[in-house]
């Protein structure tokens, strides 16, 4: 899961750059989310895995990043930006 989720960053960063013309720190900014987030919520996690088990936290947290890679698929446009 961790090399889907990872690799996704990192074409998803590559799209931004090459296909939207963000720079770089744009790009990173823009994937900021998707990266940071995990060091808040994995503490948390971890804190409820013990209580309600890991099964039903593992298929939220995959509905969850179907929900948001479908809203970026509706989201993002094919076309390029112009470059600045």
């Amino acid at each position: 899961m961790f090399f889907g989720v990872f690799g996704a960053i990192f074409l998803l960063s590559q799209f931004f750059q090459a296909a939207q013309g963000y720079g770089p720190l744009e790009a990173g900014l823009r994937t900021l989310p998707w990266t940071g987030i995990p060091m808040l919520v994995a503490p948390v996690a971890g804190i409820l895995s013990d209580r309600i088990g890991s099964r039903l936290l593992m298929a939220a947290g995959l509905a969850l990043q179907a929900a948001a890679i479908g809203w970026l698929a509706l989201v993002i446009t094919r076309t390029s930006r112009t470059a600045r």
